[in-house]
Parts: structure tokens; sequence; C-alpha cells
């Protein structure tokens, strides 16, 4: 049982590349697939903290598989919207850029010498992104399952609108905002120690 939480967090890696080929694949009975991959890697984020808390099978292994494999899950969603063109590749870079800096940081720090704490908004960031890519991945559910009267016109209108872009722009500025952030605090952690 101590080792299910990372069986968990290893499933989301194994999730992550098979529901990106699945959303974007023409087929609707692929992409609904998709989606429900998706669901089950977002489920095994879930549970793997609550076992980890309730058989105290907390590691430092886990402590840096687990948000690993919610950042590779996550940003496999951008990539493959972004391969769908509905948003600009420049953006996902900026927030794989910034996931990649933190998890390497997290990797050389094993000591927790360098303070390295999730701030607020680096919380709320990841809160905005996630209810984001869950949006999106409803309203394709919805469409590919024919389970709403959606039009391909309005499915791509939709897909096309102002508010994905503009809640897109949010996310870059937190991501930047949040990286800038980690750093200063990283730079006041080495000063401190001087």
């Amino acid at each position: 049982m101590n080792n299910l939480p990372n069986i968990l967090s290893i499933l989301r890696l194994i999730i992550a590349p098979l529901f990106y080929v699945c959303i974007i694949s023409d087929n609707r009975q692929t992409a609904v697939l998709g989606v429900l991959l998706f669901i089950i890697g977002a489920v095994s984020d879930y549970l793997d903290g609550l076992l980890a808390r309730k058989y105290h099978a907390i590691s430092s292994f886990g402590k840096f598989l687990d948000p690993l494999a919610d950042k590779v899950l996550t940003g496999f969603a951008l990539i493959a919207f972004s391969s769908m063109n509905i948003f600009p590749l420049w953006m996902v870079l900026i927030v794989l850029f910034r996931d990649l800096v933190t998890t390497v940081i997290r990797t050389i720090d094993t000591s927790g010498r360098l303070n390295f704490k999730t701030s607020e908004i680096a919380r709320i960031k990841t809160f905005i992104q996630m209810a984001f890519i869950a949006a999106i991945l409803f309203i394709m559910f919805l469409y590919h399952t024919s389970l709403l009267e959606i039009t391909q016109t309005d499915f791509d209108s939709f897909l096309k609108s102002d508010w994905i872009d503009y809640v897109m722009f949010v996310l870059v500025l937190l991501t930047v905002y949040t990286l800038v952030d980690y750093l200063l605090n990283i730079f006041a952690s080495f000063k401190k120690k001087k």
C-alpha cells in the first residue's frame, strides 16, 4: 500500500502521451477516450495525495514525482490544444519552461535549503489552469459524444473564442510572475546564508 501513491503518479506519466495522441485524433471515439484518460489522470492525482496521507506513505521521491506527473499531464494537454490551434505555441512554451525550471530546482534542492515552497499565487495559477483545461475538454466531450447538439461551426467558434485567449494570457502572466517570485525567493535565501 505504501507504493500505491507513487504507482498512481507513474500511471499519470503513462497516461499523458496516450491522452495527447487520442485528443488530437480526428476520430470522435478516440477523442472521447482522450478526455476519459485525462479524467483518470486527474482522479489519480487526487487519490495519490489522499492515500499518501492516509497510510503515511509520504516520501522524498513521492514529493518529487507527484508534482512532476501533474505538470506532464497538464503540459501534454496544453501542447495538444496548441497543436489544434486553440492558442499559440509560444504561450505553452512559457508555461512549460516555468514548470521545467521549478522541477529542476526541486530536484536539486533535496535538503530544502532553498525554502522552495508553493506560493498562494502559484496555487491560484494551477487551479485556473486545471479549470481551463477541464472546461475545454468538457466542451470537446459534449461535441464528440453528441450529448448536446453542437454543430461543427459552433464547436470551431468556441475553440477560437476570445475568452480562451484571455484566460491563456492571464495564465501566462501568472506563470511568469510565479517564476520570478520563486527565483527572487531563492536568491534571497542564498543572501541570508552568506
